[in-house]
């Protein structure tokens, strides 16, 4: 992998093949040598405030869920042709291949375009260039907890258990779930999240698809 793809990306746009634009879901993406992990937030996720499990959350904040976006695995590069192979999916949908071109307009600065879909992502670097060569990585396959870290910032990947949900009706099976919070894990219990080390050297977490584990220590096990 190039190191120029290499560290924390933030992005700033994405704008649909039918021309609607996003400047306001909270995306991150952390890109080690091969490993990669991606998460994406809705920006208003005031009706999951205060949650502590799923049982906590009513309809809206359920729906918050279910339109969240996580992703992990391998990214293979060919010639500025970037294919993301997801071994975990946070919000399986059905559609083509995630892979798209990536051309460096200006140096931290990526556009991604989509190879079988018209969309447009700009994506800037967030880290300081020096603190790119300090990765760290803690992955034993895809059945536990992985762990990547670039400097001072970390990504977590977890997938629920015993097998993602079906890739057609994701957000109609998370409503219809409803009440039944066994059910409820089965389709959303899938933790991607993103922290940063703090100044104590405590790896802490400020950003989850799972809303209670935000402000948690995790480390390694």
């Amino acid at each position: 992998m190039p190191d120029r793809y290499r560290g924390l990306w933030r992005r700033r746009l994405l704008v649909e093949e039918d021309g609607r634009r996003d400047a306001d879901t909270i995306v991150w993406w952390l890109q080690t040598g091969q490993l990669f992990a991606d998460i994406r937030l809705p920006a208003d996720r005031g009706s999951v405030a205060g949650a502590a499990c799923f049982a906590d959350l009513d309809e809206a904040g359920l729906h918050c869920l279910a339109r969240q976006e996580g992703f992990a695995g391998v990214l293979e590069w060919t010639e500025g042709a970037c294919a993301w192979r997801r071994s975990i999916d946070f919000r399986p949908l059905p559609g083509p291949p995630d892979e798209g071109w990536m051309t460096e307009e200006a140096p931290g600065l990526m556009i991604e375009r989509g190879l079988h879909r018209g969309y447009l992502e700009e994506w800037e670097q967030s880290l300081p260039e020096d603190a790119i060569s300090d990765e760290w990585i803690w992955h034993h396959g895809w059945s536990g907890p992985t762990f990547l870290k670039i400097g001072g910032v970390f990504m977590l990947a977890e997938d629920r258990r015993p097998a993602p949900p079906r890739r057609n009706n994701f957000e109609a099976d998370v409503m219809a779930a409803i009440g039944d919070e066994a059910a409820l894990a089965a389709l959303l219990d899938c933790e991607i999240s993103f922290g940063r080390v703090d100044p104590n050297g405590e790896w802490r977490i400020s950003l989850s698809t799972l809303p209670w584990q935000t402000g948690k220590i995790v480390a390694p096990a």
